[in-house]
């Protein structure tokens, strides 16, 4: 360590040679720590800054896999308090997520699947909502704006082509449109006894496919 500079105490490392290499850390006259960085108090989260090169970072190791790694967000130390916010990795079945207000918002489980409200996504992605008079709102907008050719739109691909898709258009039209603009396929209603209704080239076929 070195403290030659006022107010700041230097920690230096050793070379291959075993000369004294470069400064390492620092500890600012605030209490800022920068690893591997001088100037930690420029910036905005500056109690802890550390620079990393490429492929560099901050790594949480937990050598028991049934165990779970956590970033906490505190703001006490009592109870709930001291959780608050969290992310976290649980090593028991590699499932990384997120909490608010000290529960879990949204679960990324092995497969990629991600749950919000839901601990056990079944799908790529799945919203869940178990409040009652909450219904569960996946919301697609476009700020409200009436502009001209502006829509919210929920559309489907195949691979990197549209094949269809659902729009509200808020050009004060008001239209909802169902649009197959790639093949004109025909949209269908089914339920558990098979297909009761289907659009095709304008028209309307109710208990028919033709």
């Amino acid at each position: 360590a070195d403290t030659s500079t006022a107010g700041i105490l230097q920690f230096t490392g050793t070379s291959s040679d075993s000369s004294v290499g470069g400064e390492r850390m620092r500890i600012d006259a605030s209490g800022n720590v920068g690893i591997g960085d001088t100037s930690p108090s420029s910036y905005y989260s500056k109690e802890l800054v550390v620079a990393a090169s490429d492929n560099g970072g901050i790594t949480l190791v937990n050598s028991d896999t049934s165990h779970t790694a956590y970033l906490m967000f505190a703001d006490g130390t009592s109870g709930a308090n001291a959780y608050r916010g969290q992310v976290g990795y649980d090593h028991n079945n590699n499932s990384m997520f997120f909490a608010t207000d000290s529960t879990v918002s949204l679960m990324i489980n092995s497969a990629g699947n991600v749950g919000i409200g839901s601990t056990s996504p079944a799908g790529r992605l799945m919203v869940r909502e178990d409040t009652a008079g909450n219904p569960a709102r996946l919301i697609i907008s476009n700020g409200g704006t009436a502009q001209s050719g502006t829509t919210s739109r929920l559309s489907f691909y195949e691979g990197t082509d549209e094949k269809s898709y659902i729009e509200r258009r808020r050009d004060n039209s008001g239209i909802t449109a169902f649009v197959t603009p790639a093949d004109d396929n025909p949209f269908v209603w089914e339920n558990t006894s098979g297909e009761f209704m289907r659009f095709t080239n304008s028209k309307v076929g109710i208990g028919t496919t033709s």
